[in-house]
């Protein structure tokens, strides 16, 4: 009787564990099913201002950026602090499909002038020089403005049926946070970028660390550490980029943003010249514009 007792109970041990383990494998989510997610968690994010310092250490020395960055829908405006001059760069400040520039730099022409400039911005493919996505910073292993020279679709791309050799999904840990490490490579015809990212197992939208190993050489890498604002909105405060050659470290940089607001409206003259305080009145104003002037002809000032 005894024994019975013992197989009984070995019996109920082996059947609980093999639920216990169709559980847990059931509750692992597919690689596709956390990128999406990823997607649907940025595009919720639909303004916001921020306040952004990152200090870059590479090859050329050191560089420090202030930025701060403001993205409402469509507009979106950066005022980048470099070596004691402010450059203005915003899309749609006019009118759509605009771009417009600003510096306080004094021209390198003795005889120039600074000009509040105008161009038809998307037809220029620099027209978000400086500007990173600001949905995506962090989400990308790069330093944070070269977001604007790389759109996440190459990463989180929309056609994920064709990721070739689909995802490994395995779980790990990143700072003793449970995370889910999904491995894949983009559909890409030559396979130089093979991705490994780090979500949070809890919150598998808050992306902990992603990793490109390029070619087989070089691995770029970022680190982030975040928080949660507007009431359930995650957003990265702090970004930590490095490239590996081998074992050497041949390029970093560390961000830290401050996040003024999210998902909240800003004020009208955002994304407008008069919502820039320092641009003085009677200052030359370049026009650069495949439309009609604000006055048929002769020299274009701002006027405030």
């Amino acid at each position: 009787m005894l024994d019975m007792t013992h197989i009984r109970v070995a019996c109920c041990a082996v059947l609980l564990c093999g639920q216990l383990g169709f559980a847990m494998d059931s509750s692992r989510p597919s690689g596709q099913e956390i990128l999406r997610g990823i997607i649907k968690s940025r595009s919720a994010i639909q303004s916001g201002q921020l306040m952004i310092e990152s200090t870059i250490t590479g090859d050329h020395g050191r560089t420090v950026w202030n930025m701060s960055l403001f993205f409402e829908g469509d507009h979106l405006r950066a005022d980048v602090d470099r070596n004691g001059a402010t450059d203005v760069i915003c899309l749609d400040c006019y009118s759509k499909y605009t771009r417009l520039t600003y510096t306080t730099n004094k021209p390198s022409e003795g005889h120039g002038k600074a000009a509040l400039t105008f161009t038809d911005g998307h037809a220029s493919p620099s027209v978000l020089d400086f500007i990173p996505d600001p949905r995506w910073i962090g989400f990308l292993p790069l330093h944070f403005y070269d977001t604007s020279h790389l759109s996440p679709g190459f990463i989180f791309g929309s056609k994920l049926e064709l990721y070739e050799g689909g995802f490994v999904v395995e779980s790990d840990t990143v700072s003793q946070v449970p995370c889910w490490k999904i491995s894949f490579y983009p559909p890409f015809k030559n396979k130089y970028a093979h991705y490994i990212i780090w979500v949070q197992q809890s919150f598998p939208d808050r992306l902990m660390r992603i990793e490109n190993h390029f070619g087989g050489r070089f691995v770029d890498s970022v680190t982030i550490e975040g928080d949660v604002y507007a009431g359930d909105v995650w957003y990265p405060k702090s970004v930590f980029y490095e490239r590996r050659d081998g074992d050497i470290v041949t390029d970093k940089s560390e961000t830290r943003i401050k996040v003024t607001s999210l998902n909240e409206p800003l004020p009208r003259d955002t994304f407008s010249p008069k919502g820039i305080s320092f641009l003085k009145p009677d200052t030359p104003v370049a026009w650069h514009l495949d439309r009609d002037r604000p006055v048929p002809s002769g020299e274009l000032v701002w006027d405030g």
